[in-house]
């Protein structure tokens, strides 16, 4: 686990790296994405109390209902049916991958929200499916043996009341890129052997030609000629115009 740790530290610039092109991915789909509409019809689950204590029963009950509601709202059958009835010419299928349904808690409210590149057909999308869910909740709630039906829907918001434009631009979108990037950084800095290097080493190549010559003098040459003449009185240094200067050092005498 230490080992892990120190690999992870000591490539954390590679994740860093990938968790910024995260980040700029994120920024790209937002820059060439089309603007989009979101259109939301609210509904309230209503009941047909008289007095306060039929109310506040009725109202338990459809606080129990309405999540029922919500499950029904997108059902393969109304969908087909609301998409037929908005006249957009979408099938059932599509309306309801462009279909969000939500239930505040603590109430008996339930919005249908439709999603699409065209805000007048967001809004007849969403006020179809609304529709279509009251009288088919209508429909179910009818008592078997006959009489008025004590639970319902009614349009408490129509969707052309509630047409907004969709930011192009969603700061939960960059947060889930940017972690994506750092997750794929972490697991590129594992999976990558430890004998690999990321980063480029820095040349040392005029080193050995430093190391060789000392200020303008063939050191190895010189050494090599006091090895093989025994005894030398003063190191020579042959200029490039062929003449010969003694140099200011004296060699030392070897046995």
């Amino acid at each position: 686990m230490k080992a892990l740790g120190l690999t992870v530290a000591r490539r954390l610039p590679l994740i860093v790296v990938c968790g910024l092109i995260g980040l700029m991915v994120a920024v790209i789909v937002a820059s060439t994405a089309s603007t989009s509409y979101r259109a939301t019809t609210t509904l309230f689950a209503s009941t047909a109390a008289q007095d306060v204590s039929s109310a506040y029963q009725g109202n338990l009950a459809a606080t129990a209902r309405v999540k029922t509601y919500q499950v029904l709202a997108s059902g393969p059958e109304l969908m087909v049916r609301a998409a037929e009835k908005s006249g957009v010419g979408i099938s059932g299928g599509d309306l309801a991958s462009q279909l969000e349904t939500e239930v505040p808690p603590g109430t008996v409210l339930l919005n249908v929200t439709v999603t699409d590149d065209n805000a007048s057909d967001a809004a007849r999308l969403s006020q179809a499916v609304a529709d279509e869910l009251v009288s088919e909740v209508g429909a179910a709630e009818k008592p078997l043996g006959g009489g008025k039906q004590s639970l319902g829907l009614i349009v408490l918001q129509p969707a052309r009341a509630g047409v907004e434009e969709v930011p192009a631009f969603s700061v939960t979108n960059a947060v889930l890129f940017t972690i994506l990037g750092l997750v794929v950084g972490i697991v590129l800095a594992i999976a990558i052997p430890s004998r690999v290097s990321l980063w480029p080493r820095r040349k040392r190549s005029d080193d050995a030609d430093d190391a060789d010559h000392v200020g303008g003098v063939d050191v190895i040459d010189d050494l090599a000629d006091v090895t093989q003449g025994g005894s030398v009185g003063a190191a020579e240094t042959f200029l490039s115009d062929g003449t010969v200067t003694p140099t200011s050092h004296r060699a030392k005498e070897w046995p």
